[in-house]
C-alpha cells in the first residue's frame, strides 16, 4: 500500500497532527490538502529532516521495519533484540506536546509508521520504505556469544553424542 492510500484511510485529526509534526504552523482544513502536505513534506530533504527528529531507539525501530519484508514493526521481536520497547513519545519540548490529543503517545513516529489493522500493528508504506532504505544501514545481524568449553559445575554432565542428549530430553520434557 502506498503512502497516499494509507493517508486517505486516516481521520482528519490524525492527518492534522501528522502534518503539524512535519510542518509546524500549517493551517489546512481539507483532507486532500493535508494529505498533499504530508506527501510533500516526506519527499526529498523533508524525509531526512523527519529521520533526524528520531532518537536512537526510534531510528532502530524504523530500520527494523524498513528492512522487514512487509515493512511491519514487530514489538516483541524489537524488545527481545534491543532489550527495550520502541518509545513512541515526543521529546518533552516538542510543540505538539501542548496539544491535548489522546493519541500523542504515537506522535514521534508519525512520519513513518501507520496503522496496519485493527490489532494495533504498525507498518511503513512501501513507497516511503524504499527511500528510507536508501539512506539508512541494514540492521546488524543477530549474534550469540559462544564459549569454547562448557563451564564446569557440580551436578552437570556433558553429553558428547546426539543420542545421549536425546535420551535426556524425554526426562526433561516430562
Amino acid at each position: 500500500m502506498t503512502l497516499h492510500e494509507t493517508l486517505w484511510k486516516l481521520t482528519v485529526d490524525h492527518l492534522r497532527y501528522r502534518l503539524l509534526f512535519l510542518v509546524p504552523g500549517t493551517k489546512t482544513t481539507r483532507k486532500a490538502d493535508r494529505i498533499d502536505g504530508i506527501n510533500a513534506a516526506l519527499s526529498g530533504p523533508g524525509l531526512l529532516a523527519a529521520w533526524n527528529t528520531l532518537d536512537e531507539i526510534g531510528r532502530l525501530a524504523v530500520i527494523e521495519a524498513v528492512h522487514d519484508p512487509g515493512h511491519l514493526h514487530h514489538p516483541m521481536q524489537f524488545r527481545s533484540r534491543y532489550g527495550c520497547d520502541a518509545s513512541f513519545h515526543l521529546p518533552p519540548n516538542h510543540a505538539l506536546n501542548r496539544h491535548s490529543w489522546r493519541s500523542t503517545d504515537h506522535l514521534q513516529f508519525l512520519p513513518f509508521f501507520y496503522p496496519a489493522g485493527a490489532d494495533g500493528s504498525l507498518f511503513i508504506p512501501g513507497d516511503l520504505a524504499a527511500p528510507l532504505r536508501a539512506i539508512m544501514p541494514a540492521p546488524s545481524r543477530i549474534t550469540m556469544p559462544c564459549i569454547p568449553e562448557p563451564l564446569a559445575q557440580d551436578g552437570l554432565w556433558g553429553r558428547h553424542t546426539e543420542s545421549d542428549a536425546l535420551a535426556e530430553m524425554g526426562a526433561l520434557l516430562r
